[in-house]
């Protein structure tokens, strides 16, 4: 397997350390080239080292801040994993690019997590990528920035749409599920009816009874005709999930 090249740029010397300790231990695909901790020597090191990724913390002082330094490649070629410990960031990562973006301290699986999604996609550059891991959805109390490997389900509801999200409260928008499908990366998801988008991931079981089901813990959604296709896909390339007839 082709090692992906990163390099880690933190203000914080312990920061960056520990990112490269998590990397070695738990994400053998990953070949760290070089740290830094300033903004300008780390321009020098992202020309020398020519990355895939870069694992790129936001605050950056006394020079400025993270997305000063993308600022400086306005054609880039490598990919960006925002790391911060400041979440109101995150909606401007959305609109630099980001991959992802992680908040410190950074949880060990939820590194394995990112990172195995970007071993997935890391060929394609980022000018090309048809959907960031992230969605920002707009309701009468704010936008909320959620990632969309954390969605289980979309459910529609005349013209409104609701999220179920793991370890979050469901967040309903004045939007149709059209907008939703075209917002979400529909590689990774999948409808299964006019009512309803799931993320295959969190299957438990499905079944040909009664026209047929999917099961997303407890959540039983039926499987329409026009998307019985979508589910054979998914029973033909099985994930990790249980199937039952």
């Amino acid at each position: 397997m082709k090692k992906i090249k990163t390099i880690i740029i933190d203000d914080e010397i312990a920061a960056a350390e520990n990112i490269q300790i998590l990397l070695e231990n738990y994400c053998p695909e990953m070949e760290v080239m070089g740290m830094e901790h300033s903004i300008s020597k780390s321009y020098k090191l992202i020309k020398d080292t020519n990355p895939d990724l870069i694992f790129l913390d936001i605050s950056m002082p006394p020079e400025g801040t993270g997305f000063d330094l993308l600022e400086m490649f306005p054609h880039r070629k490598f990919h960006v994993i925002f790391v911060t410990a400041h979440q109101e960031y995150s909606l401007k990562a959305i609109k630099q690019r980001a991959f992802d973006y992680l908040l410190k301290p950074i949880d060990y699986k939820e590194l394995i997590q990112t990172v195995g999604q970007f071993s997935q996609t890391f060929s394609t550059p980022p000018s090309s990528v048809s959907s960031q891991p992230i969605i920002n959805l707009a309701t009468d109390d704010g936008t909320h920035i959620v990632k969309q490997k954390d969605i289980i389900y979309c459910r529609a509801s005349g013209s409104y749409t609701e999220f179920f999200i793991q370890g979050r409260s469901n967040i309903i928008i004045s939007k149709p599920l059209k907008f939703a499908e075209s917002q979400l990366d529909m590689n990774q998801f999948k409808r299964v009816h006019r009512s309803f988008i799931i993320n295959p991931q969190y299957i438990t079981k499905i079944t040909k009874e009664d026209g047929g089901s999917v099961f997303l813990d407890e959540v039983e959604i039926s499987v329409s005709k026009n998307y019985c296709q979508n589910v054979f896909d998914l029973v033909n390339h099985p994930m990790q999930n249980t199937f039952t007839k």
